[in-house]
């Protein structure tokens, strides 16, 4: 039972948006998180793989504190000061 395919993933994906849509809402977010596409970024931006799951834990508190706080977080967590702050959205 079960598919690894990430289509299988956007049918369902695709069945929730019809049925919310049914009940009238207009408009609502999907927020996807998956760790793959995640881990790919961080190579692309050069991170350190043994760094990945730290930055990512670090990053999974945007939204929920200041991005001050997260970038003071990631440079903790040992990311090079720099690269963090331009990553800020401020």
């Amino acid at each position: 039972m079960g598919s690894a395919s990430p289509l299988a993933d956007a049918e369902i994906v695709w069945a929730v948006h019809d049925g919310v849509a049914a009940l009238g809402a207009e408009e609502f977010p999907f927020l996807v998180n998956s760790r793959q596409a995640l881990h790919g970024l961080l190579k692309a931006y050069g991170i350190a793989p043994e760094l990945g799951e730290k930055v990512l834990g670090g990053l999974d508190k945007l939204g929920k504190t200041t991005p001050e706080a997260v970038v003071t977080e990631l440079v903790n967590r040992g990311l090079t000061s720099p690269r963090p702050r331009a990553w800020s959205p401020t």
